[in-house]
């Protein structure tokens, strides 16, 4: 039987009002007339123009629910290419599951069901990144280095960090044993040096930084508000929660004009 757009929106556990209005996207949408965009964007060349051009021929898309249908078509088929692999199906569904979490933290944001990232989204469809137990891991194509993801629903444990990376020494080794001697960095708001002194002993985050031997800092990134208190990047400060002491502190912070941005990291010590 034909692995169905409705099994993958529940192997993936997307939310069943989110699922509802992707196959409903899904049946409106005219395939044939994208279908060498589809295979570009699942390619690992120029994935990036034919996003565009679909995105083009979809017209208004106010929410991303059509893009979102499309990707997930995308993702439907990625399976078989996953099987002659010979990668493991939980790997696939993991990796996949990003759909609903990009989903879910859109509403977390709006208040209503929506994709917004589908620029970054077609990775996981031309099969650069995969997710391995907590962390995501991405093989950039021609080079000679994997950079590290960090999922809004990791388990940031240093337990469960140590596991994902032990998971993608023995995958590497497996599956793309030419990034066997490849640099593993990682370029997140989670690396910045001002936030170091705003954790306490014993912060998964801390245990995190000291991984990493820091090669370069971002100091105007803004990700971090979207990522730290689940909001637009332009939200006004006054507005911004302070539910956590972390929220609380960076918020301080902000409003003496001081921003957390972002950092490069080399991992020191590979699984």
């Amino acid at each position: 039987m034909e692995y169905s757009i409705r099994q993958l929106c529940q192997d993936i556990k997307m939310d069943d009002e989110a699922a509802a209005l992707v196959l409903s996207a899904w049946s409106e949408t005219e395939f044939s007339s994208l279908e060498p965009f589809l295979s570009g964007m699942m390619d690992i060349v120029n994935p990036m123009d034919s996003f565009l051009a679909i995105a083009k021929r979809l017209g208004g898309d106010e929410r991303g629910m059509k893009i979102l249908a499309v990707q997930l078509e995308c993702a439907r088929r990625c399976r078989e290419r996953y099987r002659q692999k010979g990668i493991d199906e939980k790997i696939y569904t993991d990796t996949m599951a990003c759909f609903s979490r990009f989903v879910r933290e859109y509403r977390q944001k709006h208040g209503q069901w929506g994709f917004d990232c589908p620029w970054w989204a077609y990775r996981q469809l031309n099969m650069t990144i995969f997710r391995l137990g907590a962390l995501e891991f991405e093989f950039e194509p021609n080079s000679d280095r994997i950079n590290i993801h960090i999922p809004s629903d990791a388990d940031f444990s240093d337990p469960s960090v140590e596991d994902a990376l032990a998971q993608c020494h023995t995958f590497t080794k497996r599956y793309f044993p030419e990034y066997g001697n490849a640099q593993i960095g990682c370029h997140s708001w989670l690396l910045s040096p001002v936030l170091t002194p705003l954790l306490k002993d014993g912060s998964h985050i801390l245990a995190f930084q000291k991984r990493f031997t820091i090669t370069e800092v971002f100091k105007e990134e803004n990700q971090y508000i979207g990522f730290l208190f689940q909001t637009d990047e332009g939200t006004p400060i006054d507005e911004l929660k302070e539910e956590t002491s972390l929220q609380r502190r960076v918020k301080s912070l902000m409003k003496k004009g001081i921003r957390i941005g972002a950092a490069y990291g080399v991992l020191r010590c590979p699984a």
